[in-house]
């Protein structure tokens, strides 16, 4: 049966089906912060329970940090229940919960309702988290806008269409997921193998047969033996970056980058380029090349780079540096002037760089159009996982009738 729409009375939301119903999130449900613990144990002992970062919950760390349950300052969490990222650059984001207790930026969304199914509004939140991360607050560091959240319009279908838009999603969005992580793992492998070539050839040289010497750094080893070796600062000048603050330029100007990448535009530049950025505080370890002029804030070092030195060449040779190795001891990673001009790398005679970077750029080049065409392809997934969970939860598609395929259908 074929519905009919009616207008939401939200543009985020558009029309849905007529048999729908309407409610706010604070009528279905407890929204609860997370607390910080009074304290936590880097390692586990028994009867504690991990303190559940959006790092651990996204899978990008396997060892948490660990608090005891009796602890009255933290909120417990079971798995799969649905939470959101509070505060910081993604606050907004929905995120299912594993078992433990609730990381301080983070609330946990309790349904309240027994009408209402936990899949189906998991699903509508994740549709509704743009809407979310559009309407935050704060000058500095993005939080949730609590009264929004709250008052955020809920769709309230019948509940047999809530189990079978959640059946859906599921099915849906694994079988999209698994084709996502197989491209991506790709990806990951394509982009060693382009490394590696880079590393090569940057460290090695070109020739396989050339004599070899020891560097006498341990870990380049070897290396050519008509090159020398010397420390940072024969290879280029670093500065300090300065203070910005945000200017009204709404087209043109500058841009401003730190240690995270472009930050915004400034009427003013520090430098010309060519220049490699090399982190002060924070990201310390992804150097950044820039060929044109540009603003440096003060989190990173920006660079001149010397005569007989070619630009791209000394970025590839950042690129090799450990910087872990060198880094102040501190909560923060951070990095100085003296340790970084005193690093030793690896110095070809310039006529070697520039047949070095010929070679990277043609051995690259088709991997690179390679990468870009899986880049794409993600990119179109990502959007098509959107785009179907969006008209989903809003019934822009019929799924009354719609039945999961059996394995021999697949």
């Amino acid at each position: 049966m074929q519905s009919k729409y009616k207008y939401s009375g939200e543009v985020w939301l558009g029309d849905i089906p007529n048999h729908w119903n309407k409610t706010s999130l604070k009528y279905i449900s407890k929204i609860s912060k997370g607390k910080k613990p009074s304290e936590d144990f880097q390692d586990f002992q028994d009867g504690m329970i991990p303190y559940l970062s959006m790092d651990f919950l996204r899978n990008k760390i396997e060892n948490p940090t660990y608090v005891y349950p009796s602890d009255s300052n933290i909120e417990i969490v079971n798995q799969d229940d649905i939470l959101i990222l509070w505060d910081g650059s993604k606050a907004g984001e929905i995120v299912a919960a594993k078992n433990g207790a609730l990381s301080s930026t983070m609330g946990k969304i309790q349904l309240t309702q027994s009408n209402i199914c936990r899949d189906f509004i998991k699903w509508y939140l994740v549709h509704a988290q743009i809407h979310i991360q559009n309407n935050t607050v704060g000058m500095g560091i993005p939080h949730v806008d609590g009264n929004l959240l709250r008052s955020l319009l809920i769709l309230n279908p019948p509940s047999n269409e809530q189990l079978q838009i959640a059946e859906y999603l599921d099915y849906q969005t694994n079988v999209i997921d698994q084709l996502i992580e197989k491209k991506e793992n790709l990806v990951a492998l394509l982009e060693e193998q382009r490394q590696a070539v880079i590393n090569e050839a940057v460290t090695k040289g070109l020739d396989p047969n050339a004599k070899m010497k020891d560097s006498g750094i341990e870990w380049l080893g070897e290396i050519p033996e008509d090159w020398e070796v010397k420390k940072l600062k024969y290879f280029a000048t670093i500065h300090n970056g300065k203070d910005w603050k945000k200017n009204a330029v709404e087209s043109g100007g500058y841009p401003v980058y730190g240690t995270g990448g472009e930050m915004g535009r400034a009427d003013y530049y520090l430098h010309k380029g060519p220049s490699v950025l090399l982190g002060r505080k924070g990201t310390i370890n992804k150097p950044q090349f820039i060929d044109h002029p540009f603003w440096s804030v003060d989190t990173a070092f920006f660079t001149t780079i010397k005569n007989g030195i070619e630009p791209f060449f000394f970025f590839l040779l950042c690129q090799q540096i450990h910087f872990d190795r060198y880094q102040e001891s501190s909560a923060v990673p951070s990095m100085t002037q003296e340790k970084l001009n005193n690093i030793y790398l690896p110095l070809p005679p310039n006529s070697v760089q520039i047949d070095i970077l010929e070679k990277i750029n043609l051995e690259t080049k088709t991997l690179d159009q390679v990468l870009k065409f899986l880049g794409d392809q993600l990119n179109n997934l990502k959007e098509y996982r959107q785009s179907i969970i969006s008209e989903a939860v809003t019934g822009k598609i019929d799924l009354r009738e719609w039945k999961k395929p059996n394995k021999e259908q697949v």
